[in-house]
């Protein structure tokens, strides 16, 4: 069992993560006012505008209502609140906040969720673990909190693309 280091993940840097996320599951949802702007462009530039209106106006506010609806999850708002992490035998993280007390000067380390890591994206100051098959389903951990060999039992399971 191993404990990484103290961190904190930034909630913008999750909110990123699933719009990034939701934009690679729903690529396909583009080419329709795309469509319809090429239709629009050859037949009548009405259809064109009502692609443009789909395009500008409804699917970010479409997007944002669901990229909205992800961050407040409950295991998302639990794991962004993640200071640090320990790694136990079974290729399970176990997930930690510290609780400091303000008479003495004890800190102590509560468990929030124990997670199974399913796999591991290493990305330029972060090391994003998914730990499940749904949208919300990872950790964000900075890099510089975690020690070599901590690095290299994430790697094995790491995915390339």
């Amino acid at each position: 069992m191993s404990l990484s280091g103290q961190f904190k993940s930034s909630p913008t840097a999750y909110l990123h993560h699933i719009a990034a996320r939701m934009a690679g599951r729903l690529w396909w949802l583009i080419t329709l006012p795309l469509a319809l702007i090429g239709a629009g462009l050859m037949a009548d530039w009405r259809w064109a505008v009502v692609g443009l209106m789909l395009l500008f106006i409804v699917y970010p506010m479409v997007m944002t209502m669901v990229i909205l609806r992800y961050t407040a999850h409950p295991s998302m708002a639990r794991r962004s609140t993640a200071e640090a992490i320990e790694f136990t035998g079974d290729d399970m993280l176990r997930i930690l906040k510290i609780e400091r007390h303000e008479d003495t000067d004890d800190v102590r380390f509560v468990e929030i969720e124990r997670c199974p890591v399913v796999r591991t994206e290493f990305r330029r100051a972060m090391v994003v673990v998914t730990v499940g098959p749904a949208v919300t389903d990872f950790l964000l951990i900075p890099r510089k909190s975690l020690n070599q060999d901590q690095l290299i039992l994430l790697a094995k399971k790491e995915t390339t693309y």
